[in-house]
């Protein structure tokens, strides 16, 4: 009579468990060997528990069928260990949930007792209508399975608060792009300590104080070696062979190991989808804390990204083009009516001694108002994000000394960009008396800037 059983096993953060499972699944003809003291004979079915998953879960991911028990292949193993010879099938968790809570049933007191025998009927019914219904794992769905469950994703965190040190930054991204599509290093900081990131691990990369003054995060990167020394041809530095500037880089920074990874870029042209405040509010993302920490499998964000990510190439030249080519760009620079009524078609800058666009942060709801104004709450809308605009040196001038008629325009333009925002911060102010003298929101900018 075919009986059932769960197998568990314990994965440790250092083995390579997965890898040798792999390989011996292609090796032996898409079969495995277990290790066992208990007989199972054949025909008998396990479903196969591993607990402390990469992936942060603990769970059944395989059913084997047993095809034949065999006498034990180890010299070192006992008299009564055995090897039994299984057949891989995955798991659908459709009707039950082989996870945590399910392996906890069996009431375990230790994990040296890794084989329960099962007697719910409802399990085993659930078991056969997946044997019923399913092929045999190939090896490259077993190969695809393992990734998924043995990969972890990272936060990966840079500040570019250093202004001296962006123009050599940026240009080290560059590095191999062309011929590894996409190819950079990412400097790891840790010289002598031991980190947990291994190839086939996937990061988000997130850049604090941009040229822009904005926090996002800006790619996704697969990591190809999570220890690349920091030499490549003819023993000369990464960062030596590819930056001209070099006295702007620590000598710390020469002795560390890189991690190698393959990077797409992720929402470009979208300053606010995986900004800081995106980040804390929707995904619950603490982006103040540790400069490299693991973010939960599965998680919201992650499958935001992928969504976002696909069909896109593996390139950081569109990333690094950005940067160079005027990262900032004025408000007005796509707007369609804004050659006429601007009475101009180019909003050119210049370059910073950073190497990048210079551009302005205007406050459409003046700073001077903060001194100036007698609206009680004047504070609680200067300085918010929604109120701060990216000006070229042209448009900044001409929406404050520019013709009536430009102003309104250049200030209702902006003003649609953010209404609902400025129209809360007027209804919610309903009491004050200065305030109230205007109609609407509109017809206050409209008051500030002199063009009512």
């Amino acid at each position: 009579m075919r009986k059932y059983y769960l197998l568990t096993a314990n994965i440790s953060e250092d083995d390579n468990y997965f890898d040798e499972l792999c390989e011996n699944y292609k090796t032996n003809s898409n079969h495995i060997y277990w290790k066992t003291r208990r007989i199972i004979n054949e025909d008998d079915i396990c479903l196969i528990y591993y607990n402390n998953l990469r992936d942060g879960t603990s769970r059944v991911l395989f059913i084997g069928k047993v095809e034949k028990p065999e006498p034990s292949s180890n010299t070192h193993s006992t008299k009564d260990e055995k090897y039994i010879k299984m057949s891989l099938y995955e798991i659908d968790n459709n009707n039950i949930k082989y996870d945590k809570d399910f392996r906890n049933k069996f009431k375990s007191k230790s994990w040296s007792q890794s084989i329960y025998l099962i007697e719910s009927q409802k399990i085993i019914d659930d078991i056969n209508r997946q044997i019923g219904e399913k092929k045999q794992l190939s090896y490259h769905k077993l190969c695809e399975i393992v990734e998924s469950v043995n990969t972890k994703y990272f936060f990966l965190k840079a500040n570019m608060n250093h202004s001296k040190n962006r123009n050599s930054y940026f240009n080290t991204l560059n590095i191999e792009s062309e011929n590894e599509k996409g190819v950079i290093y990412w400097n790891i900081m840790m010289k002598n300590k031991v980190h947990n990131i291994m190839k086939g691990d996937k990061c988000l990369v997130y850049y604090a104080n941009l040229p822009d003054l904005s926090n996002r995060i800006l790619y996704y990167a697969d990591v190809i070696e999570s220890d690349y020394p920091n030499n490549i041809k003819s023993n000369k530095s990464i960062i030596d062979e590819n930056v001209n500037d070099e006295s702007s880089l620590d000598e710390d920074i020469r002795n560390n190991k890189f991690m190698k990874l393959s990077v797409i870029p992720v929402c470009l042209n979208d300053k606010n989808k995986y900004s800081k405040k995106i980040l804390e509010e929707k995904y619950g993302i603490n982006t103040t804390t540790r400069s490299k920490f693991a973010l939960p499998f599965n998680h919201d964000l992650i499958k935001d990204i992928k969504d976002d990510i696909k069909g896109k190439k593996r390139s950081i030249k569109g990333f690094c083009q950005m940067f160079n080519d005027g990262y900032c760009i004025c408000e007005f620079k796509n707007d369609k009516n804004a050659k006429e009524r601007l009475n101009r078609s180019n909003h050119d800058t210049f370059v910073e001694e950073n190497g990048f666009f210079y551009i302005d942060r205007h406050h459409l709801v003046e700073r001077n108002l903060l001194q100036n104004s007698k609206i009680k709450n004047i504070d609680k809308i200067v300085n918010e994000d929604y109120n701060i605009f990216h000006l070229c040196p042209t448009c900044h001038k001409q929406i404050h000394h520019g013709k009536k008629e430009v102003k309104r325009y250049m200030i209702n333009h902006l003003y649609n960009k953010e209404k609902t925002s400025y129209d809360k911060f007027f209804e919610n102010n309903k009491d004050d008396k200065e305030l109230m003298k205007y109609k609407s929101a509109l017809e206050w900018l409209y008051s500030i800037y002199k063009c009512s």
